[in-house]
């Protein structure tokens, strides 16, 4: 039996070649453009060019050498064009794609010419253009066709020049995050302005291709990808080392509990008004790839730093645990609040309750209040009584949670500006503003001039002498707050655990959980698809398929827009009563539920009666 390789797909593809170069995607011409015009609109061609000349005057060598089969534009159009037909990433794959997915105008739109090669050799000349591509921002260049034992890996490890490593790991953050803004300007003009700046961040894990991992405590090989790590379900999805030392590899390698790959930390533009639905579709416009739970902060901080520089809005910016309330802010909160992005965090259980004086006022779960209310243990402790009650005594239900929340209004110091891009702002005492909510002997009025209906604290409740700062002491009660850790870990423009934080955390986590599910249905859950070993390999296909995904959403967007009226906004959400929330409700809700929980069932904010 004869090879012809040039011959046409299916119907005489001869049996050598079945399950090699079977089953090839199909394209036309207007998928190819596609593909192509968001790699040009990302500059990729002249930013990897520059890198490569770069590259080799540091190395002391010419520009010679023979033409590519594809130059940097072409493969990566390639690569795209493959997760947009949602085909597996390989590059036999790509080379049947070539032969028989393809006619000759879309081979030639990519600068494509195959005459005079067979398979094999289109595979080949392939596979040297994608990781001549590879090459230029791969910061663990190294073997990949077989585990290395430990001392041979440390021992290449031993002589890496870490600020090359360092650069090119600048060099794959660029490249990528410029894809995924490329899809975002692909959108009309009118749609992107109205975007405000809103954004949801978290991290999704990315299997590696292959069976198990590393366990230097156990293990005599490194995994197949040696600069992957274990991912955790629970926590920051760290994994200690110790974990894994007693469990055996099947263990290890039990789906869902402990896995082996990386982490990509994506950035999603979500919805200006929580209540209304978006007027613009919600896409991927950052992203970063780490091992899992090594610096989720950072991690973040670098996708952020790409959207901000590329001149988009900046508003809030919501994450989970892992990014916010973390001790070392110089990491996640400093660095996105210089930028103009304003932090909205859940509040984990050690900080619910605790109390730092600052400035003379209180700091309380992310918000500044009066002192006096130091005098009001209830009202403290509520969102710890409620959540993690130490007995069966200090338990409270959902009403009186609402109720202790909205009470703590009366308190609330409040903001005399917005917050600064050093996370500093001026506040005003709740007793001495144009619309007090206290009534303090610190602050007298003049009996005309004392609204009706306002709380009064009691001389016993006021702060000590010794204890009295600026809150209490300046003229006009004014008071900058910013210098402080606590104040940059955890404040937040919305009041923790009221009707407004949870319809905006909630939201906006909601839209990154449903972008993370659409992903996996596109195929970033399985490692089979891209089987091109290596980390900058991983991650430029990892940011290929989420390309392809948003390129998907925004033309169904666009073909069903969200109607929009006269303030450019869309219509008001409605909240189903959802089985979750009744049986939370039942059984000690959480907050982030309280939007639907209290916009629905609860008492309206006129038939709150506040208990202190």
């Amino acid at each position: 039996m004869t090879t012809d390789t040039t011959a046409a797909y299916p119907g005489d593809f001869v049996w050598e070649l079945r399950g090699v170069y079977d089953s090839p995607a199909k394209t036309n011409i207007d998928e190819v453009r596609n593909a192509l015009s968001i790699i040009r609109c990302a500059g990729l061609q002249r930013i990897i060019s520059q890198w490569a000349k770069v590259d080799r005057e540091a190395e002391g060598k010419g520009p010679g050498g023979r033409k590519p089969f594809m130059d940097y534009e072409a493969v990566a159009a390639l690569m795209l064009l493959l997760a947009m037909l949602q085909s597996s990433q390989t590059i036999r794959a790509a080379a049947a794609l070539i032969q028989y997915g393809m006619d000759e105008e879309c081979r030639k739109e990519l600068g494509i010419n195959i005459s005079g090669r067979n398979l094999d050799g289109i595979y080949y000349a392939t596979y040297r253009s994608y990781h001549r591509l590879l090459a230029t921002f791969d910061p663990h260049p190294g073997p990949r066709r077989c585990r290395m034992d430990i001392q041979t890996f440390d021992a290449l490890e031993a002589k890496v020049d870490h600020e090359i490593r360092h650069i090119r790991h600048q060099r794959a953050d660029t490249l990528n995050n410029a894809i995924l803004l490329a899809t975002w300007k692909s959108l009309p003009r009118p749609i992107r302005r109205r975007y405000k700046g809103n954004v949801a961040v978290d991290g999704t894990f990315i299997a590696a291709f292959g069976k198990y991992g590393t366990s230097r405590k156990r293990d005599t090989y490194m995994g197949i990808e040696p600069y992957a790590g274990w991912w955790g379900r629970d926590g920051s999805h760290f994994v200690d080392e110790d974990k894994l030392a007693h469990l055996s590899k099947t263990a290890r390698a039990e789906r869902g509990t402990y896995r082996y790959g990386w982490e990509a930390n994506l950035v999603v533009a979500a919805s200006n008004d929580p209540k209304r639905q978006p007027t613009f579709p919600q896409l991927v416009l950052g992203i970063s790839f780490d091992t899992p739970g090594a610096s989720p902060g950072k991690s973040a901080t670098t996708a952020l730093k790409h959207i901000y520089e590329e001149g988009l809005p900046t508003r809030y910016v919501i994450g989970d645990r892992a990014y916010g309330n973390t001790p070392r802010t110089n990491d996640f909160q400093e660095p996105a609040r210089a930028m103009g992005y304003r932090p909205v965090f859940d509040m984990k259980l050690t900080d619910l309750g605790k109390t730092t004086r600052l400035a003379g006022g209180v700091l309380l779960e992310g918000n500044l209040y009066c002192p006096s209310i130091l005098s009001k243990p209830k009202l403290i402790l509520a969102t710890k009584h409620y959540r993690d009650p130490q007995s069966p005594e200090e338990a409270i239900d959902f009403e009186e949670f609402i109720h202790r929340i909205e009470a703590r209004h009366r308190y609330l110091a409040q903001p005399n500006g917005e917050q600064r891009d050093d996370g500093s702002q001026r506040f005003k005492c709740p007793a001495a503003s144009a619309c007090p909510t206290l009534a303090c002997g610190l602050r007298p009025r003049h009996p005309e001039d004392v609204p009706p209906n306002l709380l009064p604290i009691f001389p016993k409740n006021l702060p000590g002498q010794d204890d009295r700062g600026a809150l209490c002491t300046n003229p006009g009660g004014d008071v900058t707050v910013g210098d402080h850790p606590a104040w940059q870990r955890e404040s937040m423009d919305v009041i923790f655990a009221s009707e407004d934080w949870a319809w905006l955390y909630q939201t906006l986590r909601q839209t990154i959980e449903s972008m993370n599910r659409s992903f996996k249905h596109s195929g970033l859950d399985n490692p089979a698809r891209r089987r091109v070993r290596g980390f900058a390999s991983a991650y430029f296909l990892i940011t290929t398929v989420i390309a392809a995904t948003n390129l998907r959403k925004a033309a169904r967007w666009i073909s069903d827009p969200t109607p929009v009226d006269a303030r450019g906004r869309g219509p008001k959400k409605h909240v189903p009563a959802r089985r979750r929330d009744i049986l939370y409700r039942a059984e000690n809700p959480r907050p982030w539920q309280i939007r639907a929980a209290a916009m629905s069932r609860a008492a309206p904010k006129s038939q709150v009666v506040m208990r202190t």
